[in-house]
């Protein structure tokens, strides 16, 4: 029984790692980017991988 208690903790513990880091990234994306809109000296170039010429 405790051998399964164990694997299982484990099992929670890495999921909830996995969840946590996804989260995380889109949040610290999110924070950059909202600082990024808002700040008055620098500008965002965006670009969507669209050539005119090609």
């Amino acid at each position: 029984m405790t051998i399964f208690s164990i694997v299982h903790f484990m099992a929670v513990f890495v999921s909830g790692i996995f969840i946590l880091r996804l989260f995380g990234r889109r949040m610290v994306s999110k924070v950059h980017l909202w600082i990024k809109r808002f700040a008055a000296c620098r500008k965002l170039y965006v670009f969507w991988g669209i050539n005119k010429k090609t």
